[in-house]
């Protein structure tokens, strides 16, 4: 492998286990991973609805401006110096350096590659979810400064994976009316909406550039059927060591797995019709889990 390019991304989708990928990934003795989970270099415009907190190019730009993101990156800026004196997870001297030029470096493309140099010659990515929500353009500049790179794209039943992206923002404070009926409503209808939410414009607009044999499709589901297997998969995909022992602990460590019944009828109803028309072409383009979520949309409509 090259010092000067990565190997893979995973592109997301949010809330559909990539924390759980990301924990197992780290662990290959095959695969090198950066120590933070979302480096959010290529969604960092602001005209994508993600943190931004890297939209300016400077050091001093993101800690003096007041423009948004940079408040961001100030909490940021505190938490991942922290973490890297204090975690254990990587050698303290490589967290260390490693933290340093990814919250102190000017923001380009060479300072990107440059994160994964520790690396060395194992096979080397990041995951950031929100890179899913790409256009075209910029997807278009990840091809070619990769041009053979690999895709990881984990898909959830949307009416679960939105519901639990509603329930994240109620916990971390940026949804704040969860005791309001009529605001709830609004703000399914609003996520069922978002970029994130657009399995299928994620795939046209990736593949767009990528040959099929650069993707790998994976399904949230497994994560809580047949885990070991999935990850076999990945392995496989990534051309890593695929027979690799891993603790049962860390396999079954299932990340945002409730299917939360305490989803409102309302809510779930407002999902679901949203979301049937794309169902329903999944289930044309994947056979398996996506017929099982579409008869359970249908299931949530009849009531």
């Amino acid at each position: 492998m090259s010092e000067d390019k990565i190997d893979f991304l995973g592109i997301g989708a949010p809330r559909a286990g990539t924390t759980w990928l990301w924990t197992i990934l780290r662990q290959h003795p095959g695969i090198w991973m950066p120590p933070r989970k979302e480096l959010h270099y290529f969604d960092r415009s602001r005209k994508y609805l993600s943190p931004n907190f890297l939209a300016d190019d400077t050091f001093l730009q993101r800690m003096l401006g007041r423009r948004r993101g940079n408040g961001r990156f100030r909490q940021i800026f505190i938490t991942d110096l922290a973490k890297a004196f204090l975690l254990t997870d990587y050698p303290r001297n490589i967290r260390i350096r490693w933290t340093l030029r990814y919250l102190l470096g000017t923001i380009n493309d060479n300072w990107y590659i440059s994160l994964f140099k520790p690396g060395g010659d194992k096979v080397k990515g990041e995951i950031t979810p929100l890179y899913g929500i790409l256009d075209s353009t910029d997807v278009q500049h990840v091809k070619e400064l990769f041009p053979d790179l690999k895709l990881i794209y984990l898909l959830r039943n949307p009416v679960e994976r939105s519901w639990s992206d509603l329930r994240f923002n109620w916990t971390l404070g940026k949804f704040k009316n969860m005791n309001r009926p009529d605001k709830v409503r609004a703000e399914a209808e609003r996520l069922s909406k978002v970029p994130a939410a657009e399995y299928l414009r994620t795939i046209s607009n990736w593949k767009a550039f990528f040959p099929e044999k650069s993707f790998f499709i994976g399904f949230y589901d497994d994560i809580l059927l047949n885990p070991q297997d999935l990850i076999r998969r990945v392995f496989e995909f990534l051309d890593v060591d695929s027979m690799i022992k891993l603790s049962e602990e860390l396999l079954n460590n299932k990340i945002n797995a409730a299917k939360y019944s305490d989803m409102p009828k309302d809510i779930a109803k407002i999902f679901a019709k949203n979301y049937l028309p794309q169902v329903e072409k999944l289930n044309a383009l994947y056979q398996g889990y996506p017929s099982k979520w579409l008869t359970e949309i249908h299931d949530i409509l009849q009531q």
